[in-house]
């Protein structure tokens, strides 16, 4: 009897053990994923890049990060709703998902900015961010709500010989922040 009440009581340890290392588990992607678009977010992104960088400068090969901003994104929640703007969000982490291959890291860095970091060389890279921000821009958003438009500013750096995570993030946003000037002198906001 005593031998069995042993065994009982062992196998329900297991049971639980697993059952805490699940949850675990489960608390840890938490920690990592961005809730609403199911994309990684900003620490995932922040932990890979700080072991990335330094296997891409021994190994020698192209790393190029891009900051994607939505246009505009304030507009959208204001005259749409904050549903619409959650929902332009998503969206667009499904066209990241759709459009980048497997080996490109992308995330949700927060708010309306996504990271995009692609195994290529600067004009390669560019022409991947073109093709996702053009699948933004002709994506079908009446679906979700009449009138709406969404676009998306962009700014890329490749990683140089120097670069740490964190300057190549600064020169990428740089550059967004130099696009989105100049496209703002250009462009009036759009009526809601």
């Amino acid at each position: 009897d005593l031998l069995d009440l042993s065994r009982v009581d062992a196998g329900r340890l297991r049971v639980e053990q697993e059952a805490l290392l699940r949850r675990s588990r489960e608390l840890e992607a938490d920690t990592l994923t961005d809730p609403l678009t199911g994309l990684p977010n900003r620490r995932a992104l922040d932990t890979e890049l700080a072991m990335l960088v330094p296997t891409v400068h021994a190994a020698g090969e192209p790393l190029s990060l891009a900051v994607l901003d939505v246009d505009r994104f304030k507009v959208i929640n204001d005259g749409h709703g904050h549903p619409v703007g959650d929902e332009v969000l998503r969206v667009i982490g499904r066209v990241l998902r759709d459009r980048c291959e497997e080996c490109d890291r992308f995330a949700r860095y927060g708010g309306d900015e996504f990271v995009l970091c692609l195994g290529a060389p600067l004009d390669q890279a560019r022409a991947t961010v073109a093709a996702v921000v053009a699948s933004v821009a002709g994506h079908d958003w009446s679906e979700i709500s009449p009138g709406l438009r969404v676009t998306i500013g962009w700014g890329i750096a490749e990683l140089g010989p120097s670069d740490t995570p964190t300057s190549l993030f600064a020169a990428a946003d740089r550059e967004l922040l130099a696009a989105k000037r100049g496209r703002r002198h250009l462009t009036p906001v759009p009526a809601v």
